[in-house]
């Protein structure tokens, strides 16, 4: 199995973002253009320590994840992958991101939000231990506790 690695998101890597947000499913992540896209991005990569990593090898970038803190909370999102990747790796992906999280903030809990309809991601965090704390029209949010 080729090595996989998390590596902090730099500014060579906002075209292929943009790349995989425009070739998503609809009404899965938020709206964006390519000019928003990259401002937002450059903003947050030349703050330093963004919290945007991808996950790659030397042969493909399976995505993109990030965390930030909210009020002292910290959540995760913005979680795009390679629609060319495979299951197994896109869910490696997942955990070690996780981890990485609970690790870099020393927190108990991350939390996180997705799109209703969007029922393969949010079955795929339930059954890794994702507890639905509330949902509303158009979202279902998460709280994951680090014991799970």
């Amino acid at each position: 199995m080729k090595n996989f690695r998390l590596s902090p998101v730099v500014i060579d890597d906002i075209e292929f973002i943009y790349f995989l947000r425009s070739i998503s499913k609809n009404n899965v992540l938020k709206k964006s253009n390519r000019i928003e896209n990259t401002d937002f991005l450059t903003r947050i990569i030349s703050q330093g320590n963004s919290g945007y990593y991808k996950y790659e090898s030397d042969f493909e970038i399976v995505g993109y994840y990030r965390f930030y803190s909210i009020n002292g909370i910290i959540e995760i999102g913005s979680w795009i992958t390679n629609p060319f990747s495979s299951a197994k790796v896109k869910i490696l992906f997942d955990l070690k991101f996780k981890k990485l999280v609970f690790t870099l903030t020393k927190q108990n809990f991350i939390y996180f939000d997705v799109r209703k309809h969007n029922f393969s991601v949010w079955k795929h965090h339930e059954r890794f231990g994702a507890e639905l704390i509330r949902e509303d029209e158009l979202n279902r949010y998460y709280r994951l506790n680090k014991e799970i």
